[in-house]
């Protein structure tokens, strides 16, 4: 019985490394892709839907913050029609609320990679960059 207790230890150490692990090669990417982006050509984008969201963080979820995640769609130089997904950290309910009815319609810019347009950052007035979600969709 220790033996097994021992193994489903070790499991669960070695779970929580590997999503860590996940965690910080999409940060590293999330750096890389903004980077990147300054170089990128930029379309002119339309949000087809936003959504704010509560998110909990940290040991228990005691850690609040708030999700704009927004689905767009943008033509590239070339003609092409593409779509992605991005959202937006917002600190509190009221600004999360207020930035997604902004968003609501909204032209936004959107820089997409030359050479595969699926990968797309959108950039608001204000200077915000959005992330790619961590999953696919809003719900």
């Amino acid at each position: 019985m220790e033996a097994l207790s021992a193994v489903f230890g070790i499991l669960c150490i070695a779970g929580v490394a590997a999503f860590l692990f996940w965690l910080a090669l999409w940060d590293v990417r999330q750096h890389w892709l903004r980077g990147q982006m300054k170089t990128w050509p930029a379309a002119h984008g339309r949000v087809l839907k936003s959504e704010a969201r509560e998110y909990r963080a940290g040991r228990g979820g005691q850690r609040i913050y708030w999700l704009v995640g927004i689905t767009y769609c943008f033509t590239t130089a070339g003609g092409g029609y593409f779509g992605g997904e991005s959202e937006f950290r917002i600190e509190t309910e009221s600004e999360a609320e207020d930035l997604a009815h902004g968003l609501k319609d909204a032209e936004v810019e959107v820089r997409y990679r030359p050479d595969d347009p699926d990968t797309s950052l959108v950039c608001l007035p204000d200077g915000r960059i959005g992330s790619h979600p961590f999953r696919a969709g809003i719900s």
